[in-house]
């Protein structure tokens, strides 16, 4: 069976349909699946071994849409599931023969509408009851498979070649402090103008450090700070207090222990790192969805007024606490009650 697979969106929506490709995998051993892909998730996609092709969809006018189509159609799937819910992927779906297709949507009129000509719809919003893992589930059973607990998308050893892990104290638990430019709105907002919209979060370094000096007495714990991709303010502030230890590396020594500063890691040396960690605190986006799949204890930062949202899309995660945005002591103060 050849499979085609929509995921034209960004790394973390990626992550959500990964385990389904996986049983795919693990109970059709002939299958084969592709997967229409976007310039922000392609690496990823192009690294993930049980993916056995993809097609890059960057087309921004009608004559390349076309030729794209044209192309999809010569290969010849099987079965084709649209996990993205984009219209452009409705409409190319439509347009391809295959003997099964799934459609997962956002609005109910597509709903309504598609579900007059196929049978596999499923709607996927905030308006209906069940998560989203659950729906991922009943994708599987429209081919009679099914998702396992252990049908991950990342491997269990990760090996990533990262170099600084020598540096840590092996003997303590980490927590992995997620930096990115999603805590700071007027940073976040230069990649993503909806970001104006978010809670901004009052943080400095001197929090940080308070933070990691109330958790250090708490138990065995080393404090590490990784960051995103978009420069932000209170990076600088930490390296301005920290000394470098190798390449992208700094380390910040306080009176109960060190704090490591990890800068501009790639994607799979930040998997590696999730891999060995304990907690991991972050605004939330496509790492949760990793350190979910590495079971880890998961402080995910959301903004208030969306618990519902995000509920659908993490229920199926344990140990996992949602807190709302506010400022930074507040943040720390709800972490440190819990561990």
């Amino acid at each position: 069976m050849k499979y085609l697979i929509f995921r034209n969106d960004r790394i973390g929506d990626f992550f959500i349909t990964a385990p389904l490709i996986k049983a795919i995998k693990r109970q059709d051993k002939n299958s084969e699946v592709f997967i229409v892909c976007s310039n922000k998730n392609l690496e990823l996609i192009k690294k993930i071994e049980y993916i056995d092709g993809y097609f890059l969809f960057n087309k921004k006018n009608l004559l390349d849409r076309i030729k794209f189509l044209l192309l999809l159609k010569k290969k010849k799937f099987d079965r084709i599931i649209v996990s993205d819910k984009k219209n452009r992927s409705i409409l190319f779906s439509f347009f391809l023969k295959s003997k099964e297709k799934i459609f997962n949507v956002s609005k109910n009129f597509q709903y309504k509408l598609i579900k007059i000509f196929y049978n596999n719809v499923f709607l996927d919003n905030d308006s209906v009851k069940e998560g989203t893992y659950e729906i991922l589930k009943r994708n599987a059973k429209c081919f009679g498979y099914d998702i396992l607990r252990n049908d991950n998308f990342l491997p269990n050893k990760f090996h990533s070649g990262c170099n600084f892990f020598s540096f840590f104290d092996k003997s303590k638990n980490k927590i992995l402090l997620h930096l990115d430019e999603k805590w700071h709105t007027e940073e976040y907002s230069i990649a993503y103008k909806k970001a104006n919209k978010l809670t901004t979060i009052p943080l400095s370094s001197k929090d940080i450090l308070n933070f990691a000096e109330r958790t250090y007495a708490k138990g065995n714990y080393e404090m590490i700070i990784s960051t995103g991709a978009i420069k932000t303010h209170i990076i600088e502030e930490l390296k301005n207090i920290s000394e470098l230890v190798k390449d992208n590396l700094y380390r910040i020594k306080t009176s109960s222990g060190s704090i490591y500063l990890v800068i501009n890691l790639d994607l799979f040396n930040m998997f590696e790192l999730i891999s060995k960690s304990k907690i991991f605190i972050s605004c939330h986006g496509a790492f949760t969805h990793v350190a979910s799949n590495y079971g880890l204890f998961i402080y995910d930062i959301i903004e208030g007024g969306k618990l519902a949202h995000y509920n659908r899309i993490t229920k199926h995660m344990s140990h996992y606490k949602p807190i709302y945005r506010k400022d930074f002591s507040s943040i720390s103060e709800e972490i440190n009650l819990k561990l």
